[in-house]
């Protein structure tokens, strides 16, 4: 197992993320994530191009503290990028080379393209998309990302300076409350940055709307608090353009101190959550669109991604049997439209239970690797037809040819997948007819396991972080680690724990274990 760190290094907050990497498989699983709101774009350091004396150090010292806690988990790698305020800044190399010093970080500062590449790509491998186009917009603390992409590929690239802190110290940090003639300014000014987009936007035809990072969860966290909602837990959450703008009518009547105590806003955004808002609305009113949909992965997610296909390149270009197995079983999933998050999510969990439950299944390493490459490739018949999904799966693994891998090999990977829902395996099925009864009993329990961990991510958001799996009493006792509601995941796990059961010999029940997933540093006074 390796350990890998990433850092995000915004306008207005700094990310970290460890990330486990099982790197047999490159199956993953969150460890921690953490962020101090620093704000390095505060006061008039956007304006004046040069971040303040006590930002430069609130900064400096928030990410030597974040390289101790990566090194103390053993993080096999550091990556760190910088965005808008330190691209930017005159002083921006100045910072870099203070943290160098500092904490032996060293920082890449990234364009603005670059900035929405990575998003795309923590996006795309967070929120199932099936081969649809998304436009994603990320609202920062310096500016704002908008992309249009597949699963696959972002296909539009821009990145605009209507950052959330940027807008709020040039239009809104004057008054409290809001005064109407400021927030009018400012509604202009983002309508003037975001009109030469949109003929380019209405070009492509996405078929969704998807909002990251922090403006967009507190108000999904704010307007699912006003329905009386989990407000913590909106990753995947819709906020319709009607809630939004009845939301920012509420928050413009407000002062500071009063948004702060608003249930579900993070009181660290109370000042300049108007601005980051006043952006959302202008998109969906530029975009023509309803609604959008709150994904919680973004930069840093991106840059782990971007970090783990380099390191299985590398290893697949210098020869290594392995990782040219599992680059083949990856390049196939994506070829497909899979291969993003519910696939390595579904991965990591399938894999867990695989190895906390050896005792009992009595399988080998090369029944590991099988359902590696099941679980990787469990979706891709959505390529063909939702419908029936599983048997165009069974199908398209049955007949590929994927280096490394025997056709012996690929029909066992087949039939695991077939299985991953609906029926039980039966001898009328041919993908099981033409199987030895040892290869028979292999499928059962590898399938059984699949369907297990394709259960405990029912809605596709990456909502359990772990499975726990205890042998006891003649029952498997699985218990789900979240920081989320997982009513959906249990019921599933409940209607397709059926065949692990019977390959076991043995009741499987299933629980939530409630975690605490992230750590909210406290930022500085008054914010």
């Amino acid at each position: 197992m390796a350990v890998l760190a990433a850092i995000d290094i915004g306008t207005n907050s700094i990310h970290l993320i460890l990330v486990e990497v099982d790197e047999s498989t490159g199956a993953t699983r969150q460890l921690r994530k953490e962020r101090e709101m620093v704000r390095l774009g505060a006061g008039e350091a956007l304006k004046k191009r040069r971040i303040g004396r006590k930002s430069f150090a609130r900064g400096v010292e928030a990410i030597a503290r974040f390289a101790g806690v990566a090194r103390e988990a053993h993080a096999d790698g550091i990556r760190a990028v910088a965005t808008s305020a330190v691209r930017e800044a005159l002083n921006g190399r100045e910072f870099v080379e203070a943290v160098r010093v500092a904490s032996g970080v060293d920082v890449r500062v990234i364009s603005g393209a670059d900035e929405a590449r990575l998003i795309q790509l923590g996006v795309s491998r967070g929120y199932p998309l099936h081969g649809r186009v998304a436009c994603i917009v990320d609202v920062g603390g310096g500016s704002t990302e908008i992309i249009v992409a597949d699963a696959e590929r972002p296909r539009f690239l821009r990145s605009v300076r209507l950052g959330s802190l940027r807008l709020y110290e040039e239009f809104l940090a004057g008054h409290d409350p809001v005064d109407p003639n400021d927030y009018r300014r400012l509604q202009r000014h983002v309508e003037r940055a975001l009109r030469p987009l949109g003929r380019n936007l209405r070009e492509y035809g996405y078929d969704v709307v998807i909002a990251t990072s922090g403006t967009a969860l507190g108000l999904a966290g704010a307007d699912a608090a006003s329905r009386g909602l989990p407000a913590g837990r909106v990753h995947g959450y819709e906020l319709t353009a009607a809630r939004l703008r009845a939301l920012q009518r509420s928050l413009l009547r407000m002062t500071v101190g009063q948004r702060r105590r608003l249930p579900g806003m993070n009181p660290r955004r109370a000042d300049i959550i108007v601005a980051g808002a006043a952006v959302l609305i202008g998109v969906l009113e530029l975009l023509g669109r309803t609604a959008l949909v709150v994904c919680d992965r973004a930069l840093r997610e991106g840059l782990v991604a971007e970090f783990l296909d380099e390191r299985l390149e590398r290893a697949s270009q210098s020869g290594d049997p392995h990782a040219v197995r599992t680059e083949a079983v990856q390049e196939y999933a994506v070829r497909f439209g899979a291969g993003g998050e519910h696939e390595r999510t579904v991965l990591s969990l399938s894999l867990s239970l695989f190895d906390q439950t050896r005792a009992l299944h009595g399988l080998g390493a090369a029944d590991r690797e099988i359902l590696y490459a099941a679980a990787m490739l469990h979706d891709i018949g959505y390529y063909v037809a939702a419908s029936s999904h599983h048997k165009h799966s069974s199908y398209l693994i049955r007949n590929a040819d994927l280096r490394g891998w025997t056709p012996g090999e690929l029909m066992i990977v087949s039939a695991v997948a077939r299985y991953h829902r609906r029926s039980m395996p039966k001898e009328r099925h041919p993908e099981f007819a033409l199987l030895s009864p040892e290869a028979r009993d292999r499928v059962a329990k590898l399938a059984g396991i699949l369907r297990v961990a394709d259960a405990l991510d029912a809605r596709e958001l990456g909502v359990v972080d772990a499975v726990r799996a205890t042998a006891r009493g003649g029952a498997l006792e699985l218990e789900a680690e979240t920081a989320q509601e997982i009513d959906a995941e249990l019921a599933a796990v409940g209607g397709k724990s059926d065949l692990l059961a019977a390959a076991l010999g043995m009741r499987v029940t299933i629980r939530a274990l409630q975690v605490e997933r992230d750590v909210d540093q406290r930022a500085v006074a008054g914010y």
